[in-house]
């Protein structure tokens, strides 16, 4: 990979350290992308529902639960939501993009 996109800065690594890697490759059962929009619409769902200000890696977590509807449903699920790595003056921008990523959800239909 030539270039690492800083918007999500706490997960943007070009190799997972060793320690990690053995970590997830022992304890991990699934992988997905989330796209920086989804992440946007996290953030801004966080801030709007439960006034958290999480910052984009930090909200990755909450982004990632429509992706398991069906086996969280009626379970009690903890995520690790963490902040203070967020430019406010973002914000803006991060509202459009989590627009934008209800548009393509409206139109593609929502999982």
């Amino acid at each position: 990979m030539s270039k690492i996109d800083g918007f999500a800065d706490g997960v943007a690594v070009k190799k997972v350290g060793n320690l990690s890697f053995e970590y997830c490759r022992e304890f991990l059962h699934d992988i997905i992308i989330i796209e920086e929009n989804e992440i946007c619409n996290s953030i801004i769902q966080l801030k709007e529902s439960e006034n958290i200000v999480a910052e984009p890696a930090g909200a990755m977590s909450s982004a990632s639960l429509s992706y398991y509807k069906k086996e969280i449903k009626g379970k009690n699920v903890g995520c690790i939501i963490c902040g203070g790595n967020i430019d406010q003056s973002r914000m803006v921008e991060i509202k459009e993009r989590s627009n934008l990523w209800i548009t393509s959800q409206n139109i593609n239909g929502y999982r």
